[in-house]
């Protein structure tokens, strides 16, 4: 979230889910393979994965959805 100004910064902690979902948006956005670290891609798939599934389970379950 570097790039947002200071305001946007505020109101998004205001709203967790919004702000992690933009944090993760970043991760995506940078997310490559590597040569030197092949595996590390895929680490950090599915850690990211794991943070978007972590954010929908509560909108999940109030939807009566079972991830």
């Amino acid at each position: 979230m570097a790039h947002l100004t200071a305001a946007l910064r505020v109101s998004l902690s205001a709203h967790p889910p919004a702000g992690a979902l933009l944090d993760l948006a970043d991760r995506l956005r940078r997310l490559s393979p590597s040569a030197r670290d092949p595996e590390r891609f895929h680490v950090e798939k599915s850690e990211i994965e794991g943070e978007l599934r972590r954010l929908a389970l509560p909108s999940a379950r109030t939807k009566g959805i079972h991830p």
